[in-house]
């Protein structure tokens, strides 16, 4: 690897625990490696600005209190916008943690630039997808903020039922693996009663061997 890491990208289906792994092990893990600024851009704010434009309906639709993308399309705009913010954001010094989720995780990438790639560790979050399912009903039911929106139940069990990188987390023996040219480690996040402190020294275990 040639470059220190600047950006980390929080990957996994909706529910999997990025927003509270982020909270609760990710910051709290960087700030034990020195790391003192960092910040925190998920992908829904510029999905929600594209589908604010979109007043035609033409790329989604309204379903179940959220909304169905259409044309898919979107998606890729979506991260090609990232790419560029990410790239923007770098200037201000700190560590970046983007979040997203994508059945296919190989082809999104391939919407973010070398420049972007060559400073980025994946972190793919595995958890059980009727535990995901739960969880993606419990925050809509209890929601306070922006990481509270609900994904289609539909939308669940078919777009995101499955992914090429959860195949991959499942038949490897290691924590890390090269994916397509990027940095991949792979976060299983299925006990969700082990404790914040025991995750963040398995995460700090996955990633001592990157430069921050």
């Amino acid at each position: 690897m040639s470059e220190k890491i600047k950006f980390f990208f929080l990957l996994g289906r909706p529910g999997c625990g990025k927003s509270y792994l982020y909270k609760n092990v990710f910051i709290p893990s960087v700030r034990e490696r020195g790391i003192g600024e960092w910040e925190r851009m998920d992908d829904f704010p510029v999905l929600q600005k594209l589908l604010d434009e979109d007043r035609d309906f033409k790329r989604h639709v309204r379903k179940d209190g959220g909304f169905q993308v259409t044309d898919f399309t979107i998606v890729d705009d979506v991260l090609k916008q990232m790419d560029a913010i990410l790239r923007q954001k770098e200037k201000d010094g700190k560590i970046i943690m983007a979040e997203f989720a994508r059945d296919d995780y190989m082809s999104a990438m391939r919407n973010f630039s070398g420049y972007v790639r060559d400073r980025s560790l994946l972190i793919y979050i595995w958890a059980p997808f009727d535990a995901c399912m739960d969880s993606n009903r419990k925050r809509f039911e209890n929601s306070k903020n922006i990481d509270d929106h609900i994904v289609p139940e539909d939308l669940m069990r078919t777009y995101y039922r499955t992914d090429d990188l959860e195949k991959l987390a499942l038949s490897q023996k290691g924590p890390a693996k090269d994916y397509d040219g990027w940095n991949l480690v792979v976060f299983n996040n299925s006990d969700r009663d082990m404790s914040p402190r025991r995750k963040q020294r398995i995460f700090l275990d996955a990633i001592k061997g990157y430069e921050l």
